[in-house]
């Protein structure tokens, strides 16, 4: 135990703080300061806060003077206490480890006060399948709020450009609670197509990618089949902002969603060939919102397509070559994926001779001779071919093994 004696000599001084750290008081205070972590700022308030409490003279009551080695021995051990303090929570100010599965279910929650509007643009870069150029989008998102918080409407505008900078269509998306309106403008034809669909019929298994509740439940999912299929990787910048990146691997196709380690918002995404990421965001009063961003107005003299007149997904070239290799029909291959089949089980239960090497070649055609030209052209090289080639295999034997939905109009 410390003696309480002030008279003690530098030596004895050192000697009562050493045995007082090895104490077992001092040692459980050591492990217990290892698991908590302090908010910013509590450290520079609290030592300015000793400061001051330090030359703070009690009001009607004069501390009682002290001999020169007593008051020397209380200002080193003040010292001491404050440097060891202060350091120790300097030390343990850093950022708290969550889990894959706390951000998911962080991000996974209602994020939005009443009444709100929220208003976001991300960019998002791609490179399309038989192409080397790169092509960047904008996606402006509008997300509205009732008086509990929930979301009740979704209004997405994309402009898809060529690689021109280019305007050369318009993708207009409205949700309104699992309702979905697309608008399709095509800028060359004069032409909108309009679908009108659920959520879940429109987006299948996959994510909303401008939605990070529906990305984080989607990662939830896979997380749930398969705990090791998602991982939380160390904290970064993405984009000039600091992320919490969660990867995943599913069906061999690596995705990456960045959210915010403040509010655990959707920062943005990146797998191979893609990458998009929040520019800017900001909150909108209701009254200020511009004009018809929750509608959509069909652009002056532009025709809109008839549901019988607008493409299907019988129109489908790919599908229907598919179809025919596997001596299917086209509703007999929709039925299949409604029961949850993959198109390559579906296929091979019909015509078990046929192989994946041999339907990957049907749903890629016919690319490996539109590149063969560009490269006999000199457009491109071999090795841009080949690389070109062997993503969209590798695309197409994804879309072959996944459980498939398709729109039956």
């Amino acid at each position: 135990m410390v003696k309480n004696n002030l008279n003690m000599s530098d030596a004895e001084l050192d000697h009562a703080l050493n045995a007082a750290e090895a104490a077992p008081e001092g040692q459980a205070l050591k492990a217990l300061g290892r698991n908590i972590s302090v908010r910013p700022g509590f450290v520079a308030r609290l030592e300015a806060e000793l400061k001051e409490s330090a030359s703070i003279r009690v009001r009607g009551f004069p501390l009682p003077k002290l001999s020169w080695p007593a008051r020397r021995a209380l200002r080193i051990a003040a010292a001491l206490a404050l440097i060891v303090l202060v350091g120790g929570l300097i030390w343990l100010d850093q950022p708290m480890r969550v889990s894959a599965q706390e951000v998911l279910d962080r991000a996974s929650a209602p994020q939005m006060e009443p009444n709100q509007v929220e208003h976001r643009v991300y960019t998002v870069v791609y490179t399309e399948d038989g192409s080397t150029t790169p092509q960047q989008d904008i996606a402006d998102v509008w997300v509205q709020s009732d008086e509990t918080g929930a979301v009740t409407e979704t209004a997405l505008t994309y402009n898809k450009r060529d690689t021109d900078g280019n305007i050369r269509g318009i993708i207009h998306q409205l949700y309104t609670g699992d309702k979905l309106q697309m608008y399709f403008y095509d800028t060359q034809e004069n032409t909108v197509i309009v679908r009108t669909a659920t959520r879940d019929e429109m987006l299948g298994a996959g994510p909303d990618y401008f939605d990070g509740v529906s990305a984080a439940k989607y990662l939830n999912e896979i997380r749930a089949g398969n705990v090791d299929g998602v991982t939380l990787l160390p904290e970064q910048d993405f984009h000039g902002a600091p992320a919490l990146p969660v990867r995943t691997e599913h069906k061999a196709e690596a995705l990456t969603v960045y959210f915010d380690p403040q509010t655990y918002v959707m920062r943005g995404m990146q797998s191979p060939n893609f990458e998009m990421w929040l520019e800017t965001e900001e909150v909108v009063a209701p009254a200020d919102v511009p004009a018809n961003t929750f509608n959509f107005e069909i652009p002056e003299g532009a025709q809109v397509a008839k549901p019988d007149e607008a493409p299907t997904w019988k129109d489908d070239p790919s599908l229907q070559a598919l179809a025919e290799a596997c001596n299917l029909t086209l509703d007999t291959l929709a039925e299949a994926g409604k029961a949850g089949q993959s198109i390559l089980a579906a296929c091979q239960a019909s015509n078990p001779d046929i192989t994946e090497e041999q339907l990957i070649e049907v749903v890629i055609n016919p690319l490996p001779q539109d590149l063969d030209g560009k490269v006999a052209a000199g457009a491109m090289s071999g090795d841009e071919a080949n690389e070109i080639l062997a993503n969209a295999r590798r695309k197409a034997s994804l879309l072959l093994n996944a459980p498939f939905t398709v729109e039956n109009n």
